[in-house]
């Protein structure tokens, strides 16, 4: 479904993350990530990890990670919101500064 319609695949997804939210939400967006549907990968995530549990706290750091490289005026509008506190800060602090993000690098550095 992700490769034919991602769209879908996506929406089917937050709905049964919605039901049940023991659901490995990581392997499904994994599925997003290998096919290169960065779009759906992040959506998902950004929508399933707003909890900020520890076991999303590598996730965290691959959405940001990821979309730096691509689109970091995604990387901005989630740093903004402040919702995720679990991201490895430093890894993500070094990557704002490569792309020009000195205020994100700033905020993010100890």
């Amino acid at each position: 479904m992700v490769d034919v319609n991602p769209e879908g695949a996506l929406a089917f997804a937050k709905k049964l993350y919605e039901r049940n939210k023991n659901l490995n939400v990581h392997q499904i967006a994994d599925l997003f990530l290998q096919r290169n549907r960065i779009q759906e990968f992040t959506s998902l995530l950004f929508d399933c990890m707003r909890e900020n549990r520890p076991e999303d706290a590598n996730y965290q750091t691959k959405v940001l990670e990821v979309n730096i490289m691509i689109a970091p005026q995604i990387v901005e509008s989630i740093l903004q919101m402040k919702i995720w506190k679990l991201y490895n800060k430093s890894k993500i602090a070094a990557l704002c500064e490569q792309k020009g993000l000195y205020q994100r690098a700033l905020e993010n550095y100890t």
